[in-house]
């Protein structure tokens, strides 16, 4: 009987540590000069672009019966030729002010950073429902970094998980006090 209950326990443990070893989690990584190839994925070889991750954050916090909430959004888009990228194709609102957006680009063997934030928003205030970001080249990234202050815990952004383009990640965490109960629709 204590053999058994022994291989019981042994099991258990065994059981429980590989399900936490099985489990991904997601970690931003800087972007690296392999990244910026223009070889097509093995996968999806023909498709035009590829998210390499859309992550978003909601955090729903309560203070002396009000709430605040704060959505943040970091999506990484990698093109794979010479292409016009619409905001609406990434589920982006086009109001939204961005807080962030990158072009990152391989010059002369090295990574380049070129912040795209205020050609954003100047297409934002002046063209928004024509807006694209033009004069991507293929290999170029595009990194859109979002933070929005909510005006409400009930009103919370749609999530997408699939695009015209394929997703190598996709994760969408939602931090809310126990008095709120959300339900998901589909």
């Amino acid at each position: 009987m204590i053999r058994i209950t022994r291989y019981i326990l042994l099991l258990a443990f065994a059981l429980t540590f590989f399900e936490v070893l099985a489990q991904k989690t997601f970690r931003i990584e800087p972007v690296k000069k392999g990244d910026l190839s223009t070889k097509p994925f093995r996968d999806y070889p023909e498709a035009q672009a590829r998210i390499l991750f859309d992550f978003g954050e909601l955090h729903v916090e309560e203070a002396n019966g009000e709430f605040s909430t704060t959505y943040k959004r970091i999506l990484r888009l990698k093109l794979l030729n010479d292409s016009v990228v619409s905001p609406y194709v990434l589920g982006l609102d086009p109001f939204t002010q961005a807080k962030r957006f990158s072009l990152l680009q391989l010059e002369g063997g090295k990574i380049k950073e070129m912040d795209i934030t205020s050609e954003w928003k100047f297409l934002n205030k002046y063209k928004p429902f024509a807006q694209t970001v033009e004069g991507f080249i293929a290999g170029n990234i595009l990194e859109i970094e979002v933070e929005i202050e909510l005006p409400s815990p009930h009103v919370i952004p749609s999530w997408q998980f699939e695009y015209e383009f394929p997703v190598e990640w996709s994760e969408f965490k939602a931090f809310v006090p126990d008095v709120l109960v959300y339900k998901p629709i589909f």
